[in-house]
């Protein structure tokens, strides 16, 4: 094995074991937003669970709230229970499509996992153009609804920043393997093969996370997923470039939804 080969596994094994553990760090603060109507019940797109202004609530997008009439189902701790959040939203709409749920969540439970204040970062910004970014998320196309339960777990991704994109400060653009992922030791062989790549909406209103693994030196024994910070929110998918768009997180943190 050549030097560069052997230098690609030894990555390729540091990205899995950063997914595996941003997998497990992330995944309780992450509902899939549904919307059911008389005749159907559909995904309509992500959500997290965040603690805003010392209330629970939950962030997507302003298109997707605004898709499901600002009626959205979501679920706690992953169960299959369903709840329904019909209140008032705070929310900004395009170019930074980002809404929160206004009034506290009434289901929501002290043991439900919630992103804190001091996870998310100020602004957006990697110490090197090469940083492991992630998020976690409900696809549409992966996702399917049986006796009007969802039927997915949903999936975390490990992807880096595009960097032939123009840096104009309004968007971040994130690398989508369009069919061709490197799979995590975590991932079923039923998954590999069932897994599609062509359609990622349902993404929408996923968190994008900094995991700073390179920025606290790129070695598994000085990172942990408590060094990940909150750095933008994915709002839709370019297929002519096969890349996700995220408005990054100074357009809409901290005061933007007070």
């Amino acid at each position: 094995m050549n030097r560069e080969s052997a230098e690609q596994v030894e990555w390729m094994k540091k990205c899995d074991y950063v997914v595996s553990k941003m997998n497990n760090f992330v995944r309780s603060c992450v509902t899939p937003l549904s919307h059911e109507s008389a005749d159907r019940v559909r995904l309509i797109g992500t959500g997290s669970f965040i603690i805003r202004s010392g209330i629970h609530s939950i962030i997507t997008c302003h298109h997707v709230g605004a898709e499901g009439e600002w009626q959205l189902d979501y679920r706690l701790n992953s169960s299959d229970v369903i709840h329904r959040y019909s209140m008032r939203w705070l929310g900004i709409p395009e170019p930074v499509d980002v809404a929160c749920t206004k009034d506290t969540l009434v289901a929501l439970s002290t043991e439900q996992p919630a992103i804190q204040p001091h996870q998310l970062a100020l602004k957006h910004e990697t110490s090197q153009k090469e940083e492991l970014l992630y998020f976690f998320g409900f696809s549409g196309e992966n996702s399917n609804f049986a006796f009007e339960n969802l039927v997915s777990n949903g999936t975390g991704y490990l992807t880096q920043q595009n960097q032939e994109a123009a840096s104009d400060g309004d968007l971040i653009e994130l690398l989508w393997p369009q069919g061709a992922p490197n799979w995590s030791s975590e991932t079923t062989e039923y998954a590999k093969k069932n897994m599609r790549f062509s359609d990622p909406r349902g993404f929408s209103g996923s968190l994008v996370w900094n995991t700073r693994f390179l920025e606290v030196g790129g070695n598994l024994d000085s990172w942990s997923p408590n060094y990940a910070q909150v750095t933008g929110i994915l709002k839709r998918f370019d297929p002519a470039r096969s890349v996700l768009l995220a408005t990054p997180i100074e357009k809409f943190g901290h005061h933007k939804l007070a």
